[in-house]
């Protein structure tokens, strides 16, 4: 995740900072060029993604975003366990 970010950040999309309430913890601010790029891609993707998950009800979709974040924490979590040698 983190090298997914630096590229972004390399591409001024987002800009990396603090949290002002945990400094541990780093934050993502998309610049205004990266929002328009999420529009632009928002309103292109947003038929192909309806019409993906559509058979899906509210309670699949809901698994699925909580599977989904899991995931992405776990992948957080191997990043910051293989950069620290462990």
């Amino acid at each position: 995740m983190t090298r997914i970010l630096f590229v972004l950040e390399k591409e001024k999309l987002i800009r990396i900072g603090s949290d002002k309430r945990d400094a541990r913890r780093r934050r993502a601010i998309a610049t205004p060029a990266g929002r328009e790029l999420v529009k632009t891609y928002s309103s292109q993707l947003g038929p192909y993604f309806n019409a993906t998950f559509r058979t899906l009800s509210r309670d699949d979709c809901a698994s699925l975003q909580r599977i989904l974040r899991e995931v992405i924490s776990s992948m957080d979590s191997a990043e910051t366990l293989i950069a620290g040698g462990g």
